[in-house]
């Protein structure tokens, strides 16, 4: 099966939610050009600062500071879950479950990795949706 450019960002996010949740509340400072020391594995330094970006800009990661060279290498200084992220990775599943489990579960394969990322981007924007709406 051939994945989407959007599967595999989903998978990377997917990784990087669950190196947050192994983590707990511990921060992590993370240089993009060791994205392989942070994560465990090698992804493309371009894919993984764009969402990192993203993860910032939706309030589900911060950090103490965040600083990006003319490259758009990333530098982040105690970064963690906001509460919106920690809400996001304990927000109960149709199936029962949640994020956290289905992480500590690591199935692997880019499929189980690209379906946490996408369970994390659909309850990202529920979060928004009913903060807005209420």
């Amino acid at each position: 099966m051939i994945e989407s450019v959007l599967d595999e960002h989903l998978a990377v996010m997917g990784r990087v939610i669950a190196k947050f949740v192994s983590g707990g509340l511990m921060p992590h400072n993370i240089d993009s050009r060791a994205i392989e020391k942070f994560l465990g594995a090698p992804e493309d330094k371009r894919t993984f600062e764009g969402i990192m970006v993203w993860m910032l800009d939706e309030g589900i990661i911060r950090a103490k500071k965040v600083s990006q060279t003319m490259d758009g290498t990333m530098f982040l200084a105690a970064a963690q879950l906001t509460a919106k992220g920690f809400v996001i990775v304990k927000q109960p599943l149709p199936g029962g479950d949640t994020i956290e489990k289905r992480v500590h579960s690591d199935s692997s394969g880019n499929s189980f990795w690209t379906s946490i990322g996408d369970l994390v981007g659909s309850a990202a924007g529920s979060f928004t949706k009913s903060m807005t709406s209420g």
